[in-house]
């Protein structure tokens, strides 16, 4: 059905255009976003410094925990290598642990030769 004429369609009854006005009364009454940012000002900063203390608590602890694990887990790897490297050095024959010492000395002075560089870039 075509409505021939909206504004009486639309038109409100007597209790709604006193509860508009109402409504419109009391919204004068109500303070801006403006002056409620004003007056709330340092009550959200306090907030918001609170709020990101606590975030930075939980990141280091999260952090703390982090590294404990991963120090952990590298201490059981450590040590399961250094028992296969003892249980490897007493089965290996002579000529085989000397090549195995000339290639740890090789490796050291490669890896001493290195951070040396890297210091002297600094």
């Amino acid at each position: 059905k075509k409505i021939e004429n909206p504004e009486e369609y639309f038109k409100l009854s007597d209790a709604e255009a006193r509860l508009v006005e109402f409504m419109e009364k009391e919204n004068e009454v109500l303070p801006t976003i403006e002056k409620l940012n004003e007056m709330n000002k340092g009550k959200s900063e306090k907030v918001l410094t609170e709020i990101q203390s606590g975030i930075c608590t939980q990141v280091k602890q999260v952090q703390t925990e982090l590294k404990k694990k991963a120090r952990s887990e590298l201490d059981d790897l450590l040590s399961e290598i250094d028992k296969l490297n003892k249980l490897n050095q007493e089965t290996l024959s002579n000529p085989e642990k000397e090549h195995i010492k000339r290639k740890t000395a090789e490796y050291d002075e490669k890896y001493e030769n290195y951070f040396k560089k890297q210091i002297e870039k600094l």
